[in-house]
């Protein structure tokens, strides 16, 4: 049997060069997640253990931690979306697109609205904190929903 090769003969090195090119993006974007909830994890962890011991004491963070913190916010979130928007194909790019133009459009309306009344007396003042998860559950739930309707 010269030049043909049954199916068991097949690996993923004689796999058609698409399938290649998709298990390499698949492995490009989990590359890129994992390094994205190691950058989460060591930054929560070291948040986590100054607000423990400020609790204690009243304490603020030193300010080389918030500025790492910072730092490295910002460079996961645009360097992040950077490599992942080079990863995605236009289905998913239009998926995330409009994703964030609804997180988007959810703050904008939040916000102002919140925190014009807290200036006419009848809301508490904005929790930032708050915004910021309110904005971070859009996004996750406008994602979802546009990716699997």
């Amino acid at each position: 049997m010269t030049g043909t090769m049954g199916i068991r003969g097949m690996n993923k090195a004689s796999a058609g060069s698409g399938e290649a090119m998709e298990r390499l993006a698949k492995r490009k974007k989990w590359i890129i997640i994992g390094g994205l909830i190691v950058v989460g994890l060591v930054t929560g962890f070291l948040a986590g253990f100054y607000e423990a011991d400020g609790l204690l004491d009243g304490g603020g963070w030193p300010p080389s931690l918030a500025l790492g913190i910072a730092f490295s916010y910002l460079a996961a979130i645009v360097g992040g979306g950077i490599a992942m928007t080079r990863q995605m194909d236009e289905v998913e790019l239009q998926t995330q697109t409009r994703a964030v133009s609804f997180a988007a459009g959810i703050y904008i309306i939040v916000y102002p609205s919140w925190f014009v009344l807290w200036k006419g007396g009848f809301v508490v003042e904005p929790i930032h904190w708050a915004l910021f998860v309110i904005f971070w559950l859009a996004l996750a739930l406008s994602s979802l929903y546009y990716r699997y309707r």
